[in-house]
């Protein structure tokens, strides 16, 4: 429920992302988020693929009232792969794979997600006035095929400060585990050094790709402040390593090693 208090409407919201197919991730990650009584549930997409069960995942989400931006493997999904000349063999045949599995029912909940949410706050008689934009990743050109940033924010101090705004802090996924924004070349404590500004991007780790037996979601409480906090969850790893390990799709091999860091 969304209390009111005397100047602002006190919110909390649950964020997700980068499920990637992992069921028995979600599953847990869900079970967190109904025990802590969130006002409502975000997912910043790519639910879909590496892990075994996309089409789990998704019915997961709509059975929950998730509501859910592209992602993309999302972007994959509906457009095809053509347009992205690294994407060969048997990545290719994996996508393919993933999409033979889905049904309209989880295809027509992906074909209506946004590229984008955003959250308006306003209060103190307009003192406080700021935006935040929830999306998977940073998007360069809405219209385009590919409508994402290329570049990593830790290797790229330009996109640090093409995305800063006071008015705007932005909620992204995509890169599934957070880190010391001091290692960006150009940032110093929470600043860029060259403008002397706030950064203002966040990162919501991923609540499915995970070397161990822990998964996150995010946390945003929006009141008289506003925190955010990434939330770590245990898993089933053991037995979704079992899923993965006895069900046959194409380049298992690579995306055991380099999403879950097992060789096979």
């Amino acid at each position: 429920m969304i209390k009111k208090g005397s100047d602002i409407i006190i919110k909390k919201i649950a964020i997700i992302t980068d499920v990637h197919g992992n069921l028995e991730a979600l599953t847990s990650v869900l079970e967190d988020i109904k025990k802590n009584n969130f006002d409502e549930i975000i997912c910043l997409g790519d639910s879909i693929d590496i892990g075994p069960n996309s089409k789990e995942c998704i019915d997961l989400l709509i059975e929950n009232n998730v509501k859910s931006v592209l992602g993309n493997h999302e972007i994959y999904l509906l457009r095809g792969t053509n347009f992205d000349s690294s994407i060969v063999g048997e990545e290719k045949e994996y996508y393919d794979w993933v999409k033979e599995s889905l049904t309209e029912k989880e295809i027509n909940y992906i074909k209506n997600c946004p590229l984008y949410f955003d959250i308006n706050i306003n209060y103190k008689d307009g003192k406080f006035d700021k935006k935040y934009i929830l999306c998977h990743y940073l998007l360069k050109d809405e219209k385009a095929i590919y409508p994402f940033e290329p570049n990593h924010l830790k290797k790229d101090i330009e996109l640090w400060k093409k995305y800063n705004k006071d008015s705007i802090t932005y909620l992204i996924g995509h890169l599934h585990n957070s880190f010391n924004i001091n290692d960006v070349d150009g940032i110093s404590g929470d600043h860029i050094e060259e403008t002397d500004e706030l950064t203002n991007i966040e990162i919501v780790e991923s609540a499915g790709c995970s070397k161990d037996e822990f998964v996150s979601y995010a946390s945003l409480e929006i009141g008289k402040s506003i925190s955010l906090k990434n939330i770590k969850v245990k898993f089933d790893r053991e037995k979704f390593i079992n899923k993965v390990m006895n069900t046959e799709f194409p380049d298992k091999k690579n995306i055991l090693k380099y999403f879950y860091g097992i060789e096979i």
